[in-house]
């Protein structure tokens, strides 16, 4: 058989496949040897390892030495209750004695305070118990004192050394004429008993008993106990009343 002739000249690159002949075909630069083999990564490929936002850590990026994990958080734990509060009344604890309703009442009153029930026809056993509120101080510009506890009185109470201690709770009391002094007075609670002391006031404290016209100086720093019904006056133009249903 014949052989056809092989046309003269230099030879060129044939067709790229996938392109009509007579066309040229592009010429592209051959990789480097060794990396003909990686294909190259599709365009919707995930992030990429090292990159911070999944995958493997970068490897560059990490410490010498491993370091521990971290602890979980725990849950903050509850707070634990102190091992004895005692009673949780913190009234002081005073003598006293029951009615039959179980109404905790001063021995030496005849009636209950509370139901009116008396109280001399029964047996009376005294025993330790909370004391109760012994009635309320009004003074003349309508504040009302609880007797629960002890109070200064004053025109700056808050500074004096009863109220820091904790020994007695404040009550600013002023006057127009200056006569109520800055640790004027102080209202005592001792068992049953409300007792008024002067603190060495300038202008001095005065009382009225019940039923008396009168009033009458009270000697500074010595405690004198009032009756329900007792006007008393601090300085020269203030005043208030102990008042209490609970008589003697």
């Amino acid at each position: 058989p014949l052989v056809p002739p092989v046309p003269s000249g230099p030879a060129g690159p044939g067709p790229a496949y996938g392109m009509p002949p007579g066309q040229p075909s592009e010429q592209f630069p051959l990789p480097p040897p060794g990396l003909q083999g990686e294909p190259p990564a599709p365009d919707d490929a995930g992030p990429g390892p090292g990159n911070g936002s999944g995958g493997f850590p970068d490897l560059r990026e990490q410490p010498f030495e491993a370091l521990p994990p971290a602890p979980e958080q725990a849950e903050p734990a509850e707070p634990e209750a102190p091992a004895d509060q005692g009673d949780p009344d913190s009234r002081a604890l005073i003598l006293g004695v029951d009615c039959k309703n179980d109404h905790f009442n001063d021995p030496r009153v005849p009636y209950c305070a509370v139901c009116g029930i008396a109280l001399v026809q029964r047996t009376l056993v005294p025993y330790q118990g909370p004391r109760p509120p012994l009635g309320v101080l009004l003074l003349d510009d309508g504040m009302t004192l609880r007797l629960d506890t002890d109070y200064l009185l004053g025109r700056d109470p808050e500074r004096a050394g009863e109220v820091t201690s904790g020994q007695a709770r404040p009550a600013k009391v002023t006057s127009p004429d200056g006569s109520v002094s800055r640790r004027h007075l102080r209202v005592a609670l001792d068992g049953w008993d409300v007792n008024l002391v002067d603190l060495g006031s300038v202008n001095g404290t005065q009382i009225q008993p019940p039923g008396d016209p009168n009033f009458y100086d009270i000697p500074p720093n010595e405690p004198v106990s009032i009756a329900p019904g007792t006007t008393v006056r601090i300085g020269v133009s203030r005043t208030m009343r102990y008042e209490s249903h609970r008589t003697r």
